[in-house]
Order: C-alpha cells, then sequence, then structure tokens
C-alpha cells in the first residue's frame, strides 16, 4: 500500500491493482484474499499471471527494491 517501490508492479499483475486500491480505501490489505495474478502452487512454485507481456519484468522482480527482507 505504502511501497515506495510500487510502482514497479502497478498494472502488471492481474487483480493486483484493485486488491491494493481496495486496501487503501480500507487502510487494511487482505492478505488472505486471492489475486488472480499471484498464486502459490506449492512452497516452491509461484504463478504469475501478466495483464500484458513484460520483458523488463524478470529484472524488476530481481533488483533490490522488490527484494524479500525476511530474517
Amino acid at each position: 500500500m505504502r511501497s515506495p517501490n510500487a510502482d514497479l508492479v502497478k498494472g502488471k499483475f492481474v487483480g493486483l491493482d484493485a486488491a491494493a486500491a481496495k486496501a487503501k480505501a480500507t487502510g487494511h490489505f487482505d492478505h488472505d484474499a486471492d489475486v488472480e495474478g499471484l498464486r502459490a502452487l506449492d512452497k516452491y512454485t509461484l504463478q504469475l499471471k501478466l495483464v500484458e507481456p513484460d520483458y523488463t519484468l524478470l529484472s524488476y522482480l530481481d533488483s533490490a527494491a522488490l527484494a524479500s527482507r525476511c530474517p
């Protein structure tokens, strides 16, 4: 909702923009709601569904700006 890097994924994944808009309106992101463009198929596989082809996406996903900061 408030990430300074949210513009890197804006408009790229099916349903993500609608989920972000809902979160901004309610002040709460529903982490349990399905987002069509982001699905965990199993603990090793993430399926991404794009709004349109984007050949730059892999470099964005590999960038420090979108890196996970999990301990």
